[in-house]
């Protein structure tokens, strides 16, 4: 099982890779707030989730396409414009602790990215209407990227584009399978479990003093 401490030396680490949801991203559930708000269960959005939402992650389906007659299925009034608007924004809480530490980070020198697996509409709303494009060095999406963690592909893509050594990546994540995964490939991980756990690495004396 991964350890959430860091045990590297943080000053060789040339990039952070930031998952989103569960690290940088903390709003509640999608599907809890549909059932709280429009009285459908949880369990209704499952077959949708496990099934073609996959295809969407990895830039094969879109979104607005396949969820229509699910979300007909579901009893959702709206149109579908109106149901991805309310799943954005249930969803649009950033951590200000997570949020502190890319900004340090970036501050002594090292790259912060974001690491994610999403479709093209929360892709785009992630940059623009939460402005993570602005606090990270680059956003690297699953559906761009055509792979999702903790895939082999996913992680290889970031470091070819980055032209770094697994050796230099660090990847800060709070699924123990992507952690796994970016292991694997050689990176550095950091198992999120609390904002100790990113604390520590923010906390590191900067390798310049």
């Amino acid at each position: 099982m991964p350890h959430s401490a860091p045990h590297f030396d943080v000053s060789q680490m040339k990039t952070f890779v930031f998952d989103a949801d569960g690290v940088i991203c903390i709003g509640g559930s999608f599907s809890v707030a549909l059932e709280r708000d429009h009285e459908i269960p949880h369990y209704r959005l499952v077959p949708f989730f496990d099934g073609p939402f996959s295809e969407c992650l990895i830039g094969r389906s879109d979104l607005k396409e396949i969820v229509e007659p699910y979300a007909a299925e579901w009893g959702w009034r709206g149109s579908i414009e109106d149901l991805l608007a309310y799943w954005f924004e249930c969803e649009h809480v950033i951590c200000p602790d997570a949020l502190a530490c890319v900004r340090s980070l970036r501050k002594r020198g090292h790259r912060c990215v974001l690491g994610t697996n999403q479709e093209k509409y929360r892709t785009a709303y992630l940059r623009r209407e939460m402005c993570l494009s602005d606090e990270f060095d680059h956003v690297f999406s699953s559906c761009e990227l055509g792979a999702a963690k903790p895939s082999k592909e996913f992680f290889s893509r970031i470091q070819k584009y980055l032209g770094l050594p697994g050796t230099e990546l660090c990847l800060i994540d709070d699924s123990e399978k992507n952690i796994s995964g970016a292991i694997a490939s050689g990176w550095a991980a950091v198992l999120y479990q609390s904002t100790s756990d990113i604390e520590a690495i923010n906390k590191e004396p900067n390798p310049e003093s």
